[in-house]
């Protein structure tokens, strides 16, 4: 990082070092923790396609993910608690549904429109930016910006 006059102006242990200084991949989606199979998701499109009914297998599973987008989402967000309420947990839930979003779009490329996944990403920011933080009484807060 020393050589470097634009990774100099960051500091000690800050994100960008750490980013700069891993030596080996970590796939968020298959590793010591987690491992996703997707192979149910592959099963599934081809037992609709062979059946004729893949529209409705598309369908169904977008209606499934906006519902489970919904579910994410909480009455209110707490900053000083650190449970499922907590701003942690929400940005992580998150995070964990958009990661998700990505991989299956990029394994499963006729399963939904990248455009449909976009509108939900950006449809949680939004929503993210509204909530009401009870810790704070604050009313309403941008956490982050589209």
């Amino acid at each position: 990082m020393e050589s470097d006059q634009y990774l100099r102006s960051f500091k000690l242990n800050s994100a960008i070092e750490l980013v700069f200084d891993e030596s080996e991949e970590f796939d968020v989606l298959d590793n010591d923790e987690l491992q996703v199979d997707f192979t149910p998701l592959f099963e599934c499109l081809h037992i609709h396609e062979a059946l004729g009914q893949s529209d409705k297998f598309r369908a169904e599973y977008a209606a499934t993910r906006r519902r489970q987008k919904e579910l994410l989402l909480p009455s209110s967000v707490d900053l000083l608690q650190e449970d499922e309420n907590s701003l942690s947990s929400l940005l992580e839930g998150i995070a964990g549904f958009a990661i998700i979003e990505k991989a299956t779009m990029r394994r499963a490329h006729n399963l939904r429109p990248p455009v449909d996944v976009g509108i939900h990403c950006i449809r949680l920011c939004e929503i993210l930016t509204l909530y009401r933080l009870t810790s704070c009484g604050i009313q309403c807060v941008t956490l982050l910006s589209i």
